[in-house]
């Protein structure tokens, strides 16, 4: 595989938030005096919010996260893979998440104060005022954005390095492009071949009951993944074709009364797993 023709950039979410953990240095020399505990046994952490108080903006920077994994390509820590079929479709949803995420920072802010006076009383002599940034400072400490890199090239080396050194960071880029592009591409095959295992599982036994998104959902994939199969690998069409025509013909009505249909499909969709399962020798989790 090359770059030479891919059309995808890199992408990374920065989910940025206020710590609300501090070590308290006295509370952890006191209980360990009194459990009678060498210096590095441990040490006393408080909160200096409830962790209540900031759970709604956790649980929103969970489902962001788990959306920017969900429409983007493996890649390497902290950068993923983005199709430049789909840089449009994620500005726009990040925009909604980013509404969504400053909404809810609003609330928090508004109680923000009164959390402040709380924890006060709450904590006793322990409490330390500092531990709590006014609210424009408290603002900008909740980030949710998104970082877009281009994929790096080794034609793109500078020769000015001198020969050796710019032809060691070619090879160097090359290697490490292959290898990315590789769990771009197994990334890729869990996309495609998630519905199908789940299909193959549900088809298996005669009895299983099974819903109409056991098709939809598999139809919905055929509509998503050309637009990130940007290296156009033989074997993506080959898949997708196969998928389409052996499983996503069917409907589930006749699924559900066609038992020779019914084990035909479960036998197909088992194929294709174990057939594309394992692409660049890597196994795919599937369980």
């Amino acid at each position: 595989m090359n770059l030479q023709n891919a059309k995808a950039v890199l992408v990374a979410i920065q989910l940025k938030t206020y710590t609300n953990e501090r070590t308290d240095e006295q509370t952890s020399q006191e209980v360990r005096a009194e459990r009678q505990l060498s210096a590095d046994a441990g040490n006393w952490h408080h909160f200096k919010l409830k962790p209540a108080w900031l759970e709604p903006l956790k649980k929103l920077r969970s489902k962001i996260r788990n959306w920017h994994y969900a429409i983007t390509l493996d890649w390497e820590q902290g950068r993923q893979l983005l199709p430049a079929a789909k840089f449009v479709a994620y500005r726009t949803e990040l925009a909604q998440w980013q509404n969504q995420y400053v909404a809810e920072l609003e609330k928090f802010l508004e109680q923000y104060p009164g959390y402040i006076e709380e924890r006060r009383r709450d904590l006793n002599g322990t409490f330390d005022r500092s531990d709590y940034p006014d609210a424009e400072t408290m603002r900008r400490l909740f980030t949710c954005q998104a970082l877009f890199y281009p994929i790096p090239d080794e034609a793109h080396v500078s020769a000015r390095l001198g020969p050796e050194v710019a032809q060691a960071m070619r090879d160097s880029v090359g290697a490490s492009n292959e290898d990315r592009l590789e769990n771009a591409l197994a990334s890729l095959w869990l996309r495609i071949l998630e519905p199908v295992h789940h299909m193959a599982q549900k088809l298996a036994d005669p009895q299983e009951v099974f819903r109409d998104s056991l098709v939809e959902n598999l139809r919905a994939m055929l509509q998503e993944a050309p637009s990130y199969d940007f290296l156009k690998h033989p074997d993506v069409a080959v898949a997708l074709k196969t998928i389409e025509t052996q499983l996503a013909s069917v409907t589930p009505e006749t699924l559900r009364t066609n038992e020779t249909t019914r084990a035909s499909v479960a036998k197909a969709a088992a194929k294709l797993v174990k057939t594309y399962g394992k692409p660049g020798g890597r196994k795919l989790n599937l369980n």
